[in-house]
């Protein structure tokens, strides 16, 4: 704990110490937590870091664990609004949403962050994702193949031949079978 507070102004550090204290108080019993610590480190964070992503995030978690998920969600949807490419911020958003079984708004979310930012594999994995938990495991290959990578089972399977031939090529040259 003292490396933690060696430092008291940096971001990483104090984040690294309210999710510390965080999990401290999740493992004591519900009537006998006390989040004035985490408040205290949180409100010091909003001063030296207040767009810090992990923040809005860590807060997020915080308020949800305290059964307040709307509110929570309604944190990460201002901060993802107001750091239009910051893709973490928009997935625990759309993840938020999901959690509240909000599945279309979770999809629009994540549908407009790639129109934002792109397209980037940690979108398509959070579509996927949210395709899953709609038991949709055709629009969850979709979104894995991308625009033109391709089905990641087709790509597993290519990788398997791959090893199967460079096993064989292997053995023909040491002259060891490998049936």
């Amino acid at each position: 704990s003292q490396g933690l507070t060696a430092m008291p102004a940096d971001p990483t550090l104090l984040l690294a110490q309210a999710r510390m204290v965080w999990r401290s108080q999740l493992s004591r019993p519900y009537a006998q937590r006390d989040y004035t610590s985490i408040e205290r480190i949180v409100r010091k964070l909003e001063e030296v870091a207040p767009n810090d992503p992990g923040l809005a995030i860590f807060k997020a978690d915080f308020v949800a664990a305290r059964t307040n998920i709307q509110d929570a969600v309604a944190s990460l949807g201002e901060s993802a609004r107001k750091q239009p490419n910051n893709i973490p911020l928009w997935i625990a958003w759309a993840s938020g949403l999901s959690r509240s079984g909000k599945f279309a708004e979770a999809r629009k979310v994540l549908d407009e962050c790639r129109q934002t930012t792109g397209d980037h594999a940690d979108i398509r994995l959070a579509l996927s994702q949210l395709a899953q938990a709609q038991g949709d495991d055709e629009d969850r290959t979709q979104h894995h193949a991308g625009d033109g990578v391709g089905d990641l089972d087709v790509e597993a399977e290519d990788v398997r031949q791959q090893l199967v031939a460079a096993q064989q090529d292997a053995a023909e040259h040491t002259g060891h079978r490998t049936d």
